[in-house]
């Protein structure tokens, strides 16, 4: 079966998303403990609580978010796994965010951004399954 028209836009999107939560974490990984103690004391307290593995998660979602989208435009089945290693990688991360929280007053802000990410992760999944489902991807 065809893949619908809107695919490529979306998968595009996708890309320029996860793109940017990849610079993220680029950028995160590079900050300096000069930097940390540059930021208010509210950020430095979640740097200091976040557990080594919370990063792995990180690591995992970003990567196979964006690997996840390539393979959506250029309609690949494998596609599907990596969103769902995405999705691991994300609730590892949750999970992180969820163990500061009990030790740190996370900012709304930092969990609206966080339910937003999972927002977005559950739907790309979502089409690259309806995707693998219908025929759209190879």
């Amino acid at each position: 079966m065809t893949a619908p028209k809107w695919l490529l836009p979306v998968a595009i999107v996708a890309i320029l998303w996860n793109l940017m939560g990849l610079f993220a974490f680029v950028i995160d990984l590079m900050i300096t403990p000069e930097l940390i103690a540059a930021l208010p004391e509210a950020d430095q307290a979640i740097y200091e609580a976040r557990p080594g593995w919370m990063i792995i998660g990180t690591a995992l979602a970003v990567v196979g978010g964006t690997l996840g989208s390539v393979g959506l435009a250029m309609k690949k089945l494998w596609s599907v796994k990596l969103f769902v290693a995405s999705l691991v990688g994300l609730v590892i991360q949750d999970v992180a965010l969820v163990l500061i929280a009990m030790e740190v007053n996370l900012a709304m802000a930092v969990i609206i951004m966080q339910s937003v990410v999972a927002i977005v992760a559950i739907d790309l999944w979502f089409i690259a399954r309806k995707g693998s489902k219908k025929g759209w991807l190879v």
